[in-house]
């Protein structure tokens, strides 16, 4: 074997465990988070007039979380298997009332969602810290 193609060789081998890191599920999860392995904590402020069920969706399918009264502050967790490509979406049910649908919020390992749900729901904010 002369010495080039054995260098070659040697460094195709090196190279081989670096070739996979950048591969994704066909190309669709480029740039995407990692669910976090805790599951996200998210913390829901009711300031509406009716108690509200709290759901993550994933592919269109809610998953409960909990129930929040109002006036209250309850901590709710987002299991892993429902943050999707480092997204999560919530639904805010009011129990009589019409839901509202977060847009997708983007959140990485270590951080949590603040939910406050106002009387109008349009006007229900989040922030992730």
């Amino acid at each position: 074997m002369s010495s080039t193609r054995r260098y070659m060789t040697i460094l195709a081998l090196a190279l081989l465990p670096i070739a996979g890191c950048g591969a994704t599920r066909g190309g669709s999860d480029a740039g995407a988070q990692p669910a976090p392995a805790r599951g996200v904590p998210v913390a829901v402020s009711n300031y509406n007039w009716l108690d509200v069920d709290i759901y993550a969706l994933r592919s269109g399918i809610r998953h409960r979380l909990g129930t929040v009264g109002t006036g209250q502050t309850v901590l709710l967790t987002v299991p892993p298997g429902l943050v999707d490509a480092g997204q999560v979406r919530l639904l805010v049910d009011p129990i009589g009332g019409r839901p509202f649908l977060t847009d997708p919020i983007l959140v990485a390992p270590g951080q949590q969602i603040e939910l406050r749900v106002e009387n109008h729901l349009p006007l229900s904010n989040w922030m992730v810290h």
